[in-house]
């Protein structure tokens, strides 16, 4: 199985990004460690300028992940020192053929939710949107 980490690796390459891993594993806690408890990518948008943390992971746990997020200080924190934060939660979707049967390999699909610093926000705190 591909991980939410590698396929958001390889969607950030596809956009230019310059991407960084800052989850880490913790053996002696047995669990996985965010960057400053929210951050699973540390990432570089050259073209908007814009320095981003994102929190990778299936789709059905993105509003959880969100949740969290809002109730660590360091989140706000960060989005007050002009960080950006983006939630992206993949999911599998099914191929049909061109005879009409499903596929077993199917392909990804990515579902965006973005927060921006307090002074860039537009309508509020998230901007959404979808690529596949």
């Amino acid at each position: 199985m591909t991980s939410p980490t590698q396929l958001t690796l390889k969607e950030c390459k596809k956009r230019g990004w310059t991407a960084f891993i800052c989850e880490k594993w913790n053996p002696h806690a047995k669990r996985r460690i965010d960057a400053f408890g929210f951050g699973d990518l540390l990432v570089i948008d050259p073209e908007t300028k814009r320095i981003i943390l994102i929190q990778t992971t299936t789709s059905g746990h993105l509003p959880d992940r969100m949740r969290k997020a809002a109730k660590i200080e360091a989140f706000e924190t960060w989005l007050i020192a002009g960080g950006h934060v983006a939630f992206w939660g993949w999911s599998k979707k099914k191929r049909k053929t061109k005879s009409g049967a499903w596929t077993k390999k199917g392909f990804w699909t990515l579902r965006e939710e973005w927060v921006a610093p307090p002074e860039r926000r537009e309508n509020g705190w998230v901007r959404s949107s979808a690529s596949s």
